[in-house]
């Protein structure tokens, strides 16, 4: 089996062990790579300084999730316990294994975890959220809707890979890929611009897309025009048990 992998680093690297050691082999096609945000961190260092006004800090992503862990864990030991919430499993587990708290987990994406946070008993008034520049602004319209202060700090940019779609194709033209496997919608996007459908039918008509979850899935459904397989858990060892159980 021949899975294509092409999300940024280091996820990719950590996802193709695990494909590997099920068996299958692995294309790495990194559509991103990470830089730090056009700010060069002045927002993110304002708000650890100012961090325990907030009730709830949204970490959207792992990468995001490495910035916490690298720049605001000492600041916890100093103000005390903070409210964090995850998108996804794999955020969360970043989180929990630097021992910060994470109260709530949306396993289907931002817009569960807003629901969330608006049904609690106790309604926040300030909401940090941490992500990658340019990130998608819907859910926070839905907090900003009711009442609640939202205050998006970059963590982090992706900039798009310098790569050749068609060019890609004929090289890899005699591969049979099995299965895509998406972490994030910004890979969807990217992916979709380089490949546009006539150039992609050369060598992902058979091919199997997997999401790890569900905003990249409904990502894959409106621009790939496809209906993706979505990992039971969004977290890396479900989306390879989906594809090799």
């Amino acid at each position: 089996m021949l899975i294509l992998l092409p999300n940024p680093q280091p996820q990719n690297d950590r996802l193709a062990a695990l494909f590997v050691a099920r068996g299958a082999a692995v294309v790495q096609l990194p559509l991103h790579h990470i830089t730090p945000p056009p700010d060069d961190g002045a927002a993110l260092h304002e708000f650890i300084e100012t961090v325990e006004l907030y009730d709830w800090i949204i970490v959207t992503s792992a990468h995001s999730a490495r910035v916490v862990v690298d720049h605001l864990r000492w600041r916890v030991r100093q103000v005390g316990p903070l409210s964090f919430a995850a998108v996804g499993q794999c955020t969360a587990d970043i989180l929990i294994a630097a021992d910060l708290t994470v109260a709530l987990i949306g396993d289907s994406g931002g817009a569960a975890l807003v629901d969330s946070l608006l049904t609690a008993r106790s309604r926040p008034s300030q909401i940090a959220v941490l992500r990658a520049s340019a990130g998608h602004d819907d859910w926070h319209d839905a907090l900003r809707s009711a009442g609640v202060r939202v205050t998006a700090i970059d963590t982090h940019a992706l900039l798009p890979s310098a790569i050749d779609g068609a060019a890609w194709c004929d090289e890899h033209a005699q591969k049979k890929i099995d299965a895509l496997i998406f972490t994030a919608p910004s890979a969807v996007i990217q992916f979709a611009k380089l490949f546009p459908a006539w150039t992609a039918e050369k060598i992902f008509s058979a091919a199997r897309c997997v999401a790890i979850g569900h905003t990249t899935a409904e990502a894959i459904e409106q621009v790939m025009h496809v209906t993706p397989t979505i990992a039971a858990t969004p977290c890396y060892e479900a989306l390879v048990e989906c594809v090799i159980p």
